[in-house]
C-alpha cells in the first residue's frame, strides 16, 4: 500500500515590480498632480508637503477609482504587518501573546505594547478584514471568550460630572437611540419609570441601529463629549457626514437636548487653564493630571486661541473616572474575600487576557460558565462608592453602570448573553 509522506519544502515567489510605488507618498502625489487634483484639507503637518492620507484618499476616490485602490492596498498592508505577521512574531510556543500595559496615556487608562492588543480594529461588516482577523483569536480547548463590557460608561461619567440627571439616566438606558427617536419626531416619554423606558429605547435600537441616523449621532455624542467639532466630524468620516455642514446641524441638535454639556465643557476649560492641572482632590480616585496649553495668546491674532490641550481636557474626567471604575470591577473579581471572585477560574489561574478601554476580555472553561457570568455581571454593577449620586436625582446613592456580555469561541463571533 502507497504511503503518503509530507515534506518541508521552500518555495520562493517572484514577481515584477511595476514602477509605480503605493506606499509612496512622492508617487502618489504625482498622481494627484497628474489628475489635477489637490491635498485638501492641507499639508502634512511635519513635511509640509501635500497630505496623501486616509482622509485624502477617500475623498480622491469619490472620483478616481485609483484612489480608493492605493487606500485598499494601504489598508491591506497595514493589517498584515502590525496585526497578522506582527502579532505572530510575539507568540509562544503555545501559540499565545503576552502584552505589557502601561499607565502612559494621561487618563490613568491602561496603554498596551509589544504588541498593542487595544487598537486591534473591529467592523459590523461580517466579512471585513477586521472581523475575519478577529476569528484568528480564539479560545483554548473546552474554553470560551467572554467580553464583559460597561454600556455607555463615560456618557454616564459625562452626565454626572455635567450635574445633569436626566442625560445621567439616559446614558445608562440609552441616549443614542433617545436622540434617534427625537430627531426621526418619535415621541419618548421621559416621565416613564427606567424599566418602561428602557425597553422603549432597546426597541428603538434594534429597529435602526443599521441606519445611517443612528451611526452618525452614535459619533456625535462620542466626539462632541469630547470636544470636537462639525470640522473634525466630517474630516474623519466624510463617507458618514457628507458636508460640515451636516456634522454641524446634527451637533447643534444634540447640544439642544442636552443643554448642561456645552456649560460644563466651558468650566471645565477655564478650571485647567486657570491652574493647571484637573483632578486631585475633586477626582473619584484622586487621580491628577497638569495641561499647559488649554488656551494661550496669539501675537499675530492679538487674542486668546486654544491650544494642544483644548479638546483634551473635556475627555479627562470621564475618561480617568471610567478607568478607575473597570479597575474597581478587576480587583472585586480578583478578591477571594469577594463573593465575586473569579481569580482562578481558568484551571486554577486568572481568567483575564485583556483590558480595552472599557471592556474586560476572558477565557473561561464551559464547564461553570453561568456561574462565571453572575458572578462577572455581579462585581461590574457593583455601586461606586467613590460617585455618590445627588439626592435630588432620586436615583439611588451610588452611580451604577449596566454591564453587556457576549460569549463565543473567537473575538469576532460573540452573542450577548
Amino acid at each position: 500500500m502507497a504511503k503518503l509522506v509530507r515534506l518541508p519544502a521552500k518555495v520562493d515567489r517572484w514577481f515584477v515590480k511595476g514602477r509605480f510605488n503605493p506606499n509612496s507618498p512622492v508617487q502618489i502625489r504625482n498622481l494627484m498632480a497628474a489628475y489635477g487634483e489637490t491635498a485638501r484639507p492641507g499639508k502634512h503637518s511635519k513635511t509640509r508637503q501635500p497630505s496623501t492620507n486616509k482622509d485624502v484618499m477617500r475623498r480622491l476616490a469619490k472620483t478616481h477609482q485609483v484612489f480608493a485602490d492605493i487606500q485598499a492596498y494601504k489598508d491591506v498592508k497595514k493589517m498584515d504587518s502590525t496585526y497578522a505577521t506582527g502579532l505572530v512574531a510575539h507568540c509562544d510556543d503555545q501559540q499565545r501573546i503576552h502584552a505589557s500595559f502601561t499607565h502612559r496615556p494621561y487618563t490613568m487608562r491602561l496603554a498596551c505594547q509589544n504588541p498593542n492588543l487595544q487598537n486591534i480594529p473591529d467592523d459590523e461588516d461580517d466579512d471585513s478584514m477586521a472581523r475575519r482577523f478577529r476569528r484568528c483569536i480564539i479560545a483554548g480547548p473546552e474554553c470560551t471568550l467572554v467580553s464583559a463590557d460597561f454600556a455607555g460608561i463615560e456618557a454616564v461619567q459625562t452626565g454626572w460630572y455635567a450635574g445633569d440627571r436626566d442625560y445621567y439616566r439616559l446614558a445608562r438606558l440609552g441616549v443614542h437611540s433617545y436622540l434617534v427617536a427625537s430627531r426621526l419626531g418619535q415621541s419618548v416619554d421621559l416621565s416613564s419609570d427606567d424599566e418602561t423606558l428602557s425597553g422603549l429605547l432597546g426597541d428603538i435600537k434594534r429597529e435602526h441601529h443599521d441606519s445611517k441616523i443612528y451611526k452618525q449621532l452614535k459619533r456625535v455624542v462620542h466626539r462632541t463629549n469630547y470636544g470636537s467639532g462639525p470640522y473634525g466630524m466630517h474630516m474623519d468620516d466624510p463617507e458618514l457626514f457628507g458636508s460640515i455642514q451636516e456634522a454641524e446641524d446634527l451637533q447643534a441638535f444634540y447640544y439642544t437636548l442636552c443643554p448642561k454639556l456645552a456649560q460644563w465643557h466651558a468650566q471645565v476649560r477655564t478650571l485647567a487653564h486657570a491652574q493647571g492641572f484637573l483632578g486631585g482632590n475633586d477626582h473619584p480616585y484622586k487621580f491628577k493630571a497638569w495641561f499647559w496649553d488649554v488656551m494661550h495668546y496669539d501675537r499675530v491674532k492679538n487674542k486668546m486661541v486654544r491650544g494642544s490641550d483644548w479638546n483634551k481636557v473635556v475627555a479627562y474626567y470621564p475618561q480617568s473616572s471610567s478607568a478607575g471604575n473597570l479597575f474597581d470591577a478587576c480587583l472585586l473579581l480578583m478578591d477571594p474575600s469577594r463573593q465575586w471572585y473569579v481569580g482562578d477560574a481558568y484551571f486554577g489561574k486568572t481568567p483575564i487576557r485583556a483590558l480595552i478601554h472599557d471592556e474586560i476580555l476572558f477565557e473561561v472553561p464551559k464547564k461553570g460558565l453561568d456561574d462565571f457570568l453572575n458572578r462577572c455581571r455581579g462585581a461590574m454593577e457593583e455601586p461606586v462608592t467613590v460617585q455618590p449620586l445627588n439626592k435630588s436625582w432620586n436615583m439611588g446613592e451610588f452611580m451604577k453602570h449596566k454591564v453587556e456580555i457576549k460569549v463565543g469561541p473567537n473575538w469576532a463571533d460573540m452573542e450577548a448573553v
